[in-house]
C-alpha cells in the first residue's frame, strides 16, 4: 500500500477506534474488522489483529490500535513506541506468529480489478464503496458528521468524506463519478435517481468464485463463438462473405476504428451463423456484446464494457445480436441524449462490430448511414439448405436421411440454432424422429403452428374455377414470359379456390410461396405489425418467393373509416411494401368493399371470383363424389363453391352416406345457411 492509502486508511481507523457513539465491544470489533476492513486498511495490523488469542479483549485490541494510530505518522509496526511494542510483541509470543507481512488486500478483488484494467485511484475509491455498503459503523460516523445515509450512501453530499478516506482530491472523485465515465462503462456503478450504487453484475462478480485473473476475464466477456460452418455453406451470399471478411480483417489489423457492419434478413435466414463462419474463416475471436443482458441501458452498457475489455485484443470482433432495441428510431421525443450516444458508439469503437437485425425499416437514416457496410442475408435455396443440414448432422455423427428430412428442410422459420439443437437430441437418444418433433415444437412455441401448409397441386382443378378471367390463359402467359413483377387481387364468395389458385400457380411458375395470414402478422404492441408485414416481404424477397396473403381486407381495410392511428399506421405500411415489391405477391379476400381504394391501383390484376355454375356443379360432384346427378337436380344449386363440396364430403365419409340424392340434399343445405348473407360483390 502507498503511503497516502496508509494514510487514509489511518484516518478511517481513527474515527472508528475513538467513535464516541457507543462502545465498539457491541458491534463484536473483531469479527466485523475481519469481515469489512480486511481489504482495505494495514496488512500488518489486519494480520495482527486477526491472530490474536481469546484470551485478548476487545479494550487491549482498542487500545494497541490506538496506539498505533495515535504515535505512528505512516500506520506501520516499525517504529512504534516501546509502550506498544512491549504489548505487540508480548502477544506474538503468546500465538508464536511468525509471519505478519502477508499483503492484506482480498485476492477476488484483486483479480477482478486486473481483469477490468482499473487505475490504482479507481480501486481504492470502488473499495471504499464496498465497505460503505456493508458496513454500519460507517452508517453512524456519516450521521455524527451530519452527512445524509441513503440506502446505499454514495450520494455527492458524501463524496467529501470519500475523498477524505481514500486520499484522493475532491475533484478526482467528483470526476471519476461524472455519467460515462470508466466505473459506470464497466458495469462497476450505475445511477439511480440523484445516488450511485453498486452495480449488480458488479456485485455478482465478487460472489463467484474464481482461481486467477484469466477466469474472471472469461466470465466478463465469456468465450469466442465458433461454428463449423464456412463460405461453403453461404454461396448464395458468397460475395458478400468474402468482402465483409476483407473488411473485418484489414480494419483489425491496422486498428481503424468505427467499423459497424449491419446484417438483416428475414427470421431463419441465418445471419448469426453468417457472422460466426465469416469470424472464423478469417482467424478472428468473435465474441456476442451483449450477454444475457436485458433492457436496452444494460445492453448498451454492456457493449461499452465489451469494448474496453477487448481494447488491448488486437484480433478481436465484437456480435450484437437482435439489436433493434439499440438501433431503432427514438418513439420518445426530447431524449437526443441517447442518440448522441448511439452515434458515437458508431464512430468510436476500436474493437469492430457486427450488428444483426431482422428489419432495418424502423432504424433511421442518420444512423445507417454511419455503418461501414449492410448486407441483407437472404434465405439459402433447398440445395444450400440441403448442404447445411448435411454439416450439422455430421458435426453430430448422426446418418442424414434427406428424403425423410426433405419437407423439414423446406421450412425456412428454422435457425441453425434451433436446428443444431434437434440433431443433438436425435444424437442422444439415438432416434432420428427426434428432429423433425424437435423442429415442430419449435415452430408451434414460436407461431402457434407445427408447419407451413403444404401445396398439393395435383388436386386442383381449373375447370372449377368461375372467374371473369381466364386464370389458365393468364398463368400460361406469365410462365411464357417469366414475368416476376406481377400482383393479383382474388376476390370472391368463401371456398371459390382463391388461395388453391395461388399455390397452382407456384406450382407453374416453379417458384416457392410463403403464406401470411391475419393471424401471422397481427402484433400486440404498436408497431409490431408493421414489422411483421415488412419481415414478410423481405422473407419473400430473400427466397425468390410468391408471397400470399390471406384475409387481405385485415391489412388495406379503407383508410377513412379507421377509428385507431395504428390501423391507417399498418395499411400505409402495406401500401409502402407493395409498391417497392420486385416479386410476384397475390392478396385473397372475400370483402372487397372494404379495401382501401390506393390498393386497388397497385395491383396488376383484379380478378373476381363466383360460384360454380351449372356444368362445374356436374363436375363437382363427379370429382368429389364419383357420382353423377340429373340437371333438373343441378338447377337448384346456385351459390355453390368447391369448399361446399369438401365439406359435404368429409360429413358425408364420417355418415356413410354414398347415396346421390343425400349428397345434393347435403349440398343444397350447405347452401341455404349462406344463401341469407350472401351480398354482391365487386368495385
Amino acid at each position: 500500500m502507498t503511503d497516502k492509502q496508509l494514510q487514509a486508511n489511518a484516518f478511517y481507523l481513527k474515527n472508528l477506534v475513538n467513535s464516541p457513539l457507543q462502545p465498539l465491544t457491541e458491534f463484536c470489533f473483531l469479527e466485523r474488522l475481519e469481515r469489512y476492513f480486511g481489504a482495505l486498511f494495514n496488512a500488518d495490523i489486519h494480520n495482527l489483529l486477526t491472530s490474536l488469542p481469546e484470551s485478548v479483549t476487545d479494550a487491549e485490541k482498542i487500545s494497541v490500535l490506538r496506539d498505533i494510530l495515535n504515535n505512528k505518522e505512516k500506520c506501520s509496526v516499525e517504529n512504534i513506541s516501546p509502550d506498544t511494542e512491549k504489548i505487540i510483541e508480548d502477544i506474538k509470543s503468546k500465538v508464536k506468529i511468525t509471519d505478519i507481512t502477508n499483503p492484506g488486500f482480498d485476492t477476488k478483488l484483486s483479480m477482478v480489478f486486473d481483469a477490468l484494467n482499473l487505475p490504482q485511484k479507481q480501486r481504492v475509491l470502488v473499495q471504499c464503496f464496498l465497505m460503505a455498503q456493508k458496513n454500519p459503523m460507517l452508517r453512524e460516523m456519516l450521521e455524527s458528521f451530519d452527512l445524509p445515509v441513503m440506502d446505499d450512501m454514495i450520494c455527492e453530499e458524501n463524496f467529501p468524506f470519500f475523498a477524505a478516506m481514500c486520499a484522493i482530491p475532491l475533484g478526482n472523485v467528483k470526476q471519476m463519478l461524472e455519467p460515462n465515465t470508466t466505473l459506470f462503462e464497466m458495469n462497476i456503478l450505475t445511477q439511480k435517481y440523484d445516488s450511485i450504487r453498486l452495480h449488480d453484475g458488479f456485485i455478482k462478480l465478487l460472489r463467484t468464485r474464481f482461481k486467477s485473473t484469466e477466469e474472471v476475464r472469461v466470465a466478463l466477456i465469456g468465450k469466442s463463438l465458433s461454428s463449423d460452418l464456412h463460405i461453403d455453406n453461404f454461396l448464395h451470399m458468397a460475395d458478400t462473405f468474402k468482402n465483409i471478411k476483407t473488411l473485418l480483417q484489414k480494419s483489425v489489423q491496422s486498428k481503424i476504428r468505427g467499423v459497424n457492419i449491419l446484417l438483416h434478413g428475414a427470421v431463419g435466414s441465418g445471419k448469426t451463423s453468417f457472422a460466426v463462419a465469416v469470424c472464423n474463416d478469417a482467424n478472428l475471436r468473435l465474441y456476442s456484446g451483449c450477454g444475457d443482458e436485458t433492457g436496452t441501458d444494460a445492453r448498451r452498457n454492456k457493449l461499452k464494457q465489451m469494448q474496453k475489455l477487448l481494447k488491448t485484443d488486437s484480433n478481436a470482433v465484437l456480435l450484437f445480436d437482435d439489436a433493434e432495441d439499440i438501433l431503432e428510431q427514438d418513439r420518445f421525443p426530447g431524449r437526443n441524449n441517447e442518440k448522441l450516444t448511439l452515434h458515437r458508439l458508431l464512430e468510436n469503437n476500436a474493437t469492430p462490430v457486427i450488428w444483426v437485425v431482422h428489419s432495418i425499416r424502423e432504424i433511421p437514416n442518420s444512423c445507417l448511414r454511419r455503418f461501414s457496410l449492410t448486407a441483407e442475408i437472404s434465405t439459402p435455396d433447398d440445395d444450400t439448405r440441403k448442404d447445411v443440414w448435411a454439416g450439422v448432422f455430421k458435426k453430430h455423427n448422426v446418418q442424414f436421411d434427406y428424403e425423410k428430412m426433405s419437407q423439414e428442410i423446406k421450412e425456412p422459420d428454422v435457425p441453425l440454432g434451433i436446428l443444431d439443437n434437434a440433431v443433438r437430441n436425435a444424437e442422444i437418444t439415438g432416434n432420428l424422429d427426434m428432429v423433425p418433433y424437435t423442429l415442430n415444437s419449435f415452430l408451434e412455441t414460436l407461431h402457434g403452428r407445427k408447419k407451413k401448409d403444404t401445396v398439393k397441386p395435383d388436386n386442383f382443378n381449373t375447370e372449377l374455377l368461375n372467374t371473369d378471367t381466364d386464370l389458365n390463359m393468364l398463368a400460361d402467359r406469365i410462365a411464357k414470359k417469366k414475368l416476376h413483377k406481377f400482383s393479383l387481387c382474388l376476390y370472391g364468395a368463401p371456398g371459390t379456390g382463391k388461395t388453391a389458385f395461388a399455390s397452382h400457380l407456384a406450382h407453374v411458375l416453379n417458384m416457392p410461396i410463403v403464406k401470411k395470414r391475419a393471424s401471422d402478422l397481427k402484433g400486440s404492441y404498436v408497431g409490431e405489425t408493421e414489422k411483421n408485414i415488412a419481415n414478410a416481404f423481405a422473407e419473400a424477397r430473400s427466397k425468390k418467393a410468391i408471397l400470399v396473403f390471406d384475409e387481405a381486407d385485415s391489412f388495406l381495410q379503407d383508410r377513412n373509416k379507421a377509428q385507431r392511428s395504428w390501423e391507417v399506421s399498418s395499411v400505409n405500411e402495406m401500401l409502402t411494401q407493395m409498391e417497392q415489391a420486385d416479386f410476384p405477391f397475390i392478396c385473397t379476400t372475400n370483402i372487397m368493399d372494404s379495401l382501401d381504394t390506393a390498393s386497388l391501383r397497385r395491383f396488376t390484376f383484379k380478378v373476381k371470383y363466383d360460384f360454380l355454375t351449372p356444368k362445374q356443379v356436374l363436375i363437382a360432384f363427379n370429382e368429389f363424389f364419383g357420382q353423377t346427378v340429373n340437371d333438373a337436380d343441378i338447377k337448384k344449386c346456385v351459390n355453390l363453391a368447391p369448399g361446399d363440396f369438401v365439406v359435404v364430403k368429409n360429413k358425408a365419409e364420417i355418415l356413410d352416406i354414398t347415396n346421390p340424392d343425400e349428397l345434393l340434399d347435403m349440398l343444397l343445405q350447405e347452401q341455404s345457411v349462406k344463401s341469407h348473407n350472401v351480398q354482391k360483390i365487386g368495385f
